[in-house]
């Protein structure tokens, strides 16, 4: 995946650095009991996963495509059940898997 593009390559970091930025919002907001935003903040995270998700060549891409897709798919679920049970613990672990992709992917093309 990684050499798609300077311009790609530097949007899909902003994104994953911008939906792990949504995330630790949400979780401050549930510290301060707003669930009203960190639901929005949680969605907010959601849509940017199912972004990078839906711009995966499963067709054509590698196995590095599939495997993306499958992270993605976790993360979207877990978004999901963590919103719904208020969960600050399982919006950490989908942070933690997106810095992990973050940092893999500013490795990757340097």
């Amino acid at each position: 995946m990684p050499g798609l593009g300077v311009h790609t390559d530097r949007i899909i970091i902003i994104l994953y650095d911008k939906a792990i930025a949504y995330l630790n919002q949400a979780i401050r907001e549930l510290d301060a009991d707003n669930l009203p935003a960190a639901g929005a903040n949680v969605k907010n995270a959601q849509d940017i996963v199912m972004e990078l998700n839906s711009s995966l060549d499963l067709v054509g891409g590698s196995n590095v495509a599939t495997n993306l897709h499958r992270v993605y798919n976790f993360v979207s679920k877990h978004l999901t059940k963590a919103n719904t049970e208020h969960n600050p613990q399982m919006l950490r672990e989908a942070i933690a898997l997106l810095e992990d992709l973050n940092l893999s992917w500013k490795t990757a093309i340097g």
